[in-house]
């Protein structure tokens, strides 16, 4: 995997002024994991899942953020979209964001995707991702991070 959503990232955060600290480690997809290898608290971690529904026949997306220590409740999602969902596959997600599982970062990189942020991630005041790749991680403030792009925050978990 190539670092160019990462890339891509720290360019447009630089060219916003956002304040941001990267931290380069070992490649890891697990939010547990990668958590206890950057130091910080599960519940920093923003975990963004894909998820798929079918509208007219068609596959529509959207981009769940959830912190570390919570589980995704597919039932809320299912009630925010009026469609039931399921996890997008793995090819899906690599054509939608440019990254493989567990390296997509908490917006949309390559298409715009609506994104379900719940409440619980907000309460942080400082979050941290993988950065579109396993191997390097970003820490923002959450001030930044809700100014950065439009979302609807929904809770979402369980």
């Amino acid at each position: 995997m190539t670092h160019n959503i990462y890339d891509q990232i720290i360019t447009k955060f630089d060219a916003l002024n956002i304040d941001y600290r990267q931290v380069d480690h070992v490649a890891e997809g697990s939010c547990e994991a990668i958590s206890k290898i950057r130091g910080n608290a599960l519940e920093q971690a923003a975990k963004a899942l894909v998820l798929t529904y079918k509208v007219e026949g068609s596959y529509q997306f959207c981009l769940c953020i959830l912190a570390g220590d919570k589980k995704v409740d597919f039932k809320k999602v299912q009630a925010a979209v009026g469609k039931k969902v399921k996890m997008a596959s793995v090819d899906q997600v690599m054509e939608l964001t440019g990254c493989g599982i567990g390296a997509v970062p908490p917006f949309p990189t390559i298409q715009a995707i609506p994104t379900l942020v719940d409440p619980s991630l907000l309460l942080n005041e400082e979050i941290v991702f993988n950065a579109g790749c396993l191997d390097k991680s970003i820490f923002m403030h959450v001030d930044d991070y809700k100014s950065f792009f439009d979302f609807d925050t929904v809770q979402i978990v369980v």
